[in-house]
């Protein structure tokens, strides 16, 4: 996690991250402490190119990619199954980047805008103007197609085969999964594969948030706090 502390800092603009990287005796538990004082509200979320970075109440993750030879880098989507656990990460974390840009870039972080405050649907349709795409109905219809599948995955009992995107069953056009398993029978009769919209939706609000991402942190808390680090390594016996 150093590593990804450090790269932090300096796109933050540290001045003095060389000597942070050199500092021998500055435990990573101690750089995770100041990163963790230093978010701006209790729970961010970061990701580098094959990783993601959880920094919560509750404690601190870093999550890898295992290859880089995936269809994608973005870890929401980087490792795709007909299952449970997949289809939440996506979700789920879609949801909160779409939350966490409108907090940053249109709210400016206020305390009293929550995940409450507006539906997913309301917030996806404000980015409009920060994605600047050709062709906004036709992207807000894949959203609208996409969302189906979300809604019947998270307020049904049916089974996940079963669940019909643009009227076909997931079984039969979920697409290729990262353990080779080929459900895409019903692209010999046109349909759409699910996990290629799913990329085609995700790919441009990701990089939209990669460009607020390090807002969730207060620069100048990190700053001070990482000179006061260092000044102790500094002033420590045989320094």
């Amino acid at each position: 996690m150093k590593r990804e502390i450090l790269v932090i800092a300096q796109e933050l603009g540290y001045s003095k991250v060389d000597r942070l990287r050199d500092a021998d005796n500055i435990s990573d538990q101690a750089l995770l402490d100041i990163l963790k004082t230093s978010i701006v509200e209790p729970y961010a979320i970061l990701f580098f190119p094959g990783k993601c970075f959880q920094i919560t109440p509750f404690g601190m993750s870093l999550s890898l990619l295992l290859s880089m030879n995936q269809q994608t880098d973005n870890y929401l989507i980087a490792f795709p199954e007909l299952d449970e656990k997949f289809l939440r990460q996506a979700f789920t974390g879609f949801e909160l980047v779409v939350y966490k840009i409108c907090h940053i870039a249109l709210e400016s972080q206020r305390t009293d805008y929550h995940w409450e405050t507006e539906k997913t649907r309301a917030r996806f349709r404000r980015l409009q103007p920060l994605l600047a795409l050709p062709d906004w109905n036709s992207y807000f219809e894949l959203f609208d197609e996409i969302f189906f599948v979300r809604d019947a995955f998270a307020h049904s009992f049916i089974p996940l085969v079963d669940i019909r995107y643009r009227q076909v069953r997931l079984d039969d056009c979920f697409g290729e999964s990262f353990v080779g398993h080929t459900r895409d029978a019903a692209a010999t009769y046109g349909a759409r594969i699910f996990l290629n919209d799913l990329r085609t939706l995700f790919d441009p609000v990701m990089n939209l948030f990669k460009q607020y991402q390090l807002k969730q942190i207060d620069s100048s808390k990190l700053f001070k706090l990482c000179d006061r680090l260092l000044m102790a390594r500094t002033l420590s016996p045989g320094a």
